[in-house]
């Protein structure tokens, strides 16, 4: 209902302000209050990208800023933010933690929607003009060197498709809070898209990319790199996707059998070729969802060790689906609250399948730290450092590890797209993008070129089909799906004729 969001605060400020001023002191004070934190909201959830620290209606907000735009209102010149939070039931966010920094922004709050307001605040987001984001243009457009080509047309297909979603699905969920992050975030991304001009043929993005010293290059700000999938495949359109199939383990795997050609690592080796039916295997095992098992692999992969506390990246895996599935309106006691997900780690340590790939892991990685204690490390023409350059830390082997990861991975990507003499649409850690299909021989010819540098990495071909609206849909199939009618019209004549 319109402007049923505004008479509830109104009504709510009245209740826990009563000696707050004049009536319209009231009008004024959430007038203020919904037109500076609706689209601060927004903007926040759609820069809170692909967070996996988070739950997914979790978001970073910088309030102080928005404490000092609200200013103070009243006899008593109280500001404003500090009015409206004072009270549960005149606030539109909860405050979870505050005083972090994540990823540069400054001191921020880890906040989430009012569960009281939750379904009006999102009514009134879906209804929320975007406006541009000037200051993250200007940080991102300052610097730019690096575009990407992106198809506005799928991307607003793909905001039509999710409000429609959004909508339709009732009561509030992980699922529409994902969806919901996501439609914020293509909202943003469409205000920062350039239109075609006399360097490109087609709409852009300009995009500001840093590189580490292993070679690995990273999108800052808002970056369709950082982008949760759904977004990205939205914004660059019906694209192919080459993907590295369980990247991390086949590119170390093959620098420690170059090194030792005797190496036992047989259950890695049926991993890289396996992962999804492994994964699937564990999961089901242990009764928990693959999405987990997935995420545990990823972080052995990248040198997480099993330690059973809550600060570990794999109990933490666990420990989050546990803490979703609590009734947030119930406090825990401390100590239950710091056990979640150990008895779920415990079962996955004491995982056969689990148990052989990470004993293979660490052979795997002491057989690569005790070469290079003795040898130089020089990866690419990239030469190791112990000193971290950007934080001018020394580096521990866990990053050692890292860093030798990530300039494999580098290694071997440029090399793919260097043999398929195309302009990639964009390139993420273990993935590259194209608009068309490679030919034949270009995918032979990297399959070679892999083979011959990384004895078990793999790579495999997706199309890109992003999230639309039906009647795009059918539009942009309309030719294939003629196509086939006719082919299976022609078969049946054949087959009328060939029975006659």
């Amino acid at each position: 209902m319109e402007g049923e969001l505004k008479k509830k605060l109104l009504a709510a400020l009245k209740k826990t302000s009563p000696n707050f001023g004049k009536d319209y002191l009231y009008e004024r004070c959430v007038t203020k209050y919904m037109s500076a934190m609706l689209p601060a909201i927004s903007q926040a959830i759609s820069l809170n990208y692909n967070n996996p620290t988070t739950k997914a209606d979790e978001f970073a907000l910088g309030q102080t800023k928005l404490r000092d735009e609200l200013r103070r209102i009243g006899t008593e010149q109280k500001y404003i933010a500090d009015v409206m939070k004072s009270n549960k039931s005149t606030s539109l966010i909860i405050e979870i933690k505050k005083g972090f920094n994540y990823g540069g922004n400054g001191m921020l709050s880890l906040v989430k929607l009012n569960p009281m307001y939750k379904d009006l605040i999102m009514d009134e987001l879906l209804n929320l003009k975007i406006e541009k984001n000037q200051q993250l243009l200007d940080e991102i457009e300052r610097e730019p060197n690096y575009t990407v080509n992106v198809d506005p047309v799928h991307l607003a297909s793909f905001i039509s498709h999710t409000t429609k979603t959004i909508q339709n699905t009732a009561g509030n969920s992980a699922y529409k809070d994902k969806l919901f992050s996501n439609l914020n975030a293509a909202k943003q991304l469409q205000m920062m898209i350039h239109d075609a001009d006399e360097s490109h043929a087609t709409p852009y993005l300009k995009e500001r990319w840093e590189q580490a010293d292993s070679g690995r290059i990273y999108g800052q700000g808002l970056s369709l790199q950082r982008m949760a999938k759904e977004v990205r495949h939205a914004a660059l359109g019906i694209c192919y996707k080459y993907d590295f199939k369980a990247c991390a383990f086949a590119l170390m795997a093959s620098l420690a059998h170059q090194i030792n050609p005797t190496i036992k690592i047989g259950a890695v080796v049926d991993y890289v070729k396996n992962r999804e039916k492994i994964r699937k295997r564990i999961a089901k095992e242990l009764d928990i969802a693959e999405d987990v098992i997935k995420t545990v692999f990823t972080a052995i992969g990248f040198g997480a060790e099993l330690k059973n506390n809550q600060f570990n990246a794999i109990r933490g895996a666990f420990a989050k689906v546990a803490r979703m599935k609590q009734d947030a309106s119930i406090r825990l006691d401390r100590d239950i609250y710091n056990n979640l997900g150990a008895d779920e780690f415990m079962q996955l340590v004491e995982n056969k399948t689990f148990k052989f790939i990470y004993e293979d892991l660490q052979v795997i990685n002491q057989t690569i730290l005790n070469y290079y204690e003795s040898n130089p490390l020089e990866i690419n023409n990239r030469t190791y450092s112990n000193i971290d350059p950007k934080t001018g830390k020394k580096r521990n082997n866990r990053q050692k590890l890292a860093w030798i990861y990530q300039a494999l991975e580098f290694n071997a990507m440029m090399g793919f797209v260097d043999l398929t003499k195309q302009e990639p649409l964009l390139t993420t850690h273990d993935c590259v993008y194209f608009k068309n299909k490679l030919p034949m021989n270009s995918r032979v010819d990297a399959t070679y070129y892999l083979q011959q540098r990384f004895q078990y990495l793999r790579f495999e071909e997706q199309e890109i089909v992003p999230i639309m609206e039906d009647e795009l849909f059918k539009a942009r199939y309309a030719e294939q799906v003629k196509f086939e009618q006719e082919h299976i019209l022609r078969i049946a004549e054949e087959e009328k004729i060939a029975n006659i």
